[in-house]
């Protein structure tokens, strides 16, 4: 594929869709049945992976294109890679409390949970536009310009008890969560002709989502504030 990114933002499409479609269901089946459906719906998900696996022809190692030097490709790949990891930990960070941020800037739960539901609407909106980038804007431009935005949402949360400054953050950050986690990603994939840095990729992206709540987590029981925890998911 010689535009990973777009793969990865129909990835992203799929996730943001899969997400929605459980948020609008598994509640009642939960309220109804217990929490057994949560677990086989996952069972479900990973027995259709198994099979659209093995429906997958091989995958064999790519002809190198344009000579790069190895050691400078390295550096390119673990500087990706380091990208996706703290990009995806600054954002969980503070998204994670994202309920109870809102509450505590004193929104209503039920307020805050239909924003944060449109957030998902946001992020597959983001990851269709990643889908589509054209090939001639590259990935550089957009790639800054859409972390710029991602850390902005992040600031304007320090406004949370504003409700249309609560509502815009949260649907930017979900817009531009899935375009550059679809860049960073599409970018991983493209420094090496085997595959395997899409897969160091995807476990940055995982190590950032699990780190990040965790470092939230020691920073909201310490005497940090809020506010602390976004300027740092912000920096991040």
């Amino acid at each position: 594929n010689r535009n990973p990114s777009r793969t990865f933002g129909m990835l992203v499409v799929l996730q943001y869709s899969l997400y929605m479609v459980s948020i609008a269901v598994m509640p009642a089946l939960v309220r109804r049945s217990g929490i057994a459906p949560i677990f086989w719906l996952l069972v479900g998900f990973s027995a259709l992976t198994l099979i659209f696996v093995l429906l997958l022809p091989e995958y064999p190692p790519r002809a190198v294109e344009k000579a790069v030097p190895a050691g400078r490709m390295r550096g390119l790949r673990l500087c990706a890679l380091a990208a996706v990891l703290l990009f995806q930990a600054g954002n969980m960070s503070v998204l994670a409390f994202s309920v109870s941020l809102g509450e505590t800037a004193g929104l209503p739960l039920d307020y805050v949970s239909k924003s944060l539901s449109g957030s998902g609407f946001a992020g597959l909106l983001g990851g269709i536009a990643a889908t589509f980038l054209p090939a001639r804007l590259g990935l550089t431009g957009p790639l800054i310009a859409s972390l710029l935005l991602a850390a902005g949402s992040l600031a304007a949360l320090l406004h949370a008890a504003d409700r249309t400054v609560w509502v815009l953050a949260t649907m930017a950050n979900g817009a531009t969560w899935a375009f550059v986690l679809s860049l960073l990603l599409g970018m991983c994939a493209s420094f090496d002709t085997t595959g395997r840095s899409a897969v160091w990729s995807g476990f940055m992206s995982k190590l950032g989502l699990a780190t990040g709540p965790l470092l939230g987590s020691f920073m909201l029981s310490s005497p940090a504030s809020y506010q602390t925890l976004i300027e740092i998911g912000r920096a991040s």
